[in-house]
């Protein structure tokens, strides 16, 4: 990694990272970044127990120095982070929120209320859940980084994404004011907000359905610089983890290929 060259070339020596939704997608390709770029400890969580395991093994492939460690729990569910954080020692430096979630665009009109419980918890539950609990950990160490994963919707009102979009202004909102509560205590938060991340179940789900499709493939076409991958966004979670970005906190960032500029 690009950061081993900084002054501070040991910096992540003894790091710990907690990724929730580790297991593919985004979460994975951090935790493996973070892993290569020295990272003691890296603990992916997911629902899946096979695909924990696929995690882990690659992972450790790419850092085979790194202790990798899976927690098998949904992230929205109270206890889940405190366990986490035990089981990685009682200590977390970084902890990035990558539950997926994206669902396919829809016509308010034609959203299904009830679904809107289970929408809540998976997007919201989770970044408050586990926000709150390793902030405690960080505040005690007057150290650490969160970073929560949203998505374009937060800030660029779409047709068929006025839930996914409410709920993504959400996460983006509640990011960059616990920044404001956090900075007095050592710790920094931020929230990345990419829009179609190509070969992750999210993307999956986004082309879901036949306006849910039209609208991402057109959405596609207008990322003049590429559409982005799991690897153009973890160089970036690795940099905000690291003491290159030690005085930002606060920020909302987007990795959209220049499908659209906020």
């Amino acid at each position: 990694m690009w950061l081993r060259d900084s002054s501070n070339s040991h910096w992540a020596t003894n790091q710990v990272a907690i990724v929730a939704g580790g297991t593919s997608g985004i979460g994975l390709e951090a935790g493996a970044a973070l892993a290569e770029a020295g990272f003691a400890t890296i603990l992916i969580n997911g629902r899946d127990e096979q695909r924990g395991a696929t995690a882990k093994a690659v992972i450790k492939a790419r850092a085979p120095s790194c202790q990798v460690l899976f927690h098998q729990r949904d992230a929205s569910v109270a206890g889940a982070t405190e366990e986490m954080i035990a089981m990685a020692g009682g200590r977390v430096d970084l902890f990035l929120n990558a539950v997926p979630g994206n669902m396919p665009a829809t016509l308010f009109s034609e959203f299904d209320m009830t679904g809107l419980n289970e929408l809540v918890k998976v997007h919201l539950e989770s970044v408050f859940r586990c926000s709150h609990a390793v902030y405690a950990q960080m505040r005690s160490a007057q150290s650490g980084v969160i970073i929560n994963i949203a998505s374009d919707a937060a800030k660029i009102p779409t047709v068929g994404e006025t839930v996914h979009g409410a709920l993504m202004a959400a996460i983006d909102m509640f990011s960059r004011t616990l920044a404001l509560e956090a900075a007095r205590f050592g710790v920094r938060v931020h929230v990345l907000t990419p829009s179609i991340v190509a070969g992750t179940h999210s993307q999956k789900r986004m082309m879901d359905g036949s306006f849910s499709e039209k609208l991402f493939t057109r959405a596609m076409k207008k990322a003049a610089l590429g559409v982005v991958t799991p690897s153009d966004i973890s160089p970036l979670v690795v940099f905000l983890a690291s003491p290159a970005a030690k005085k930002m906190t606060g920020q909302r960032i987007t990795i959209n290929g220049g499908i659209a500029v906020d």
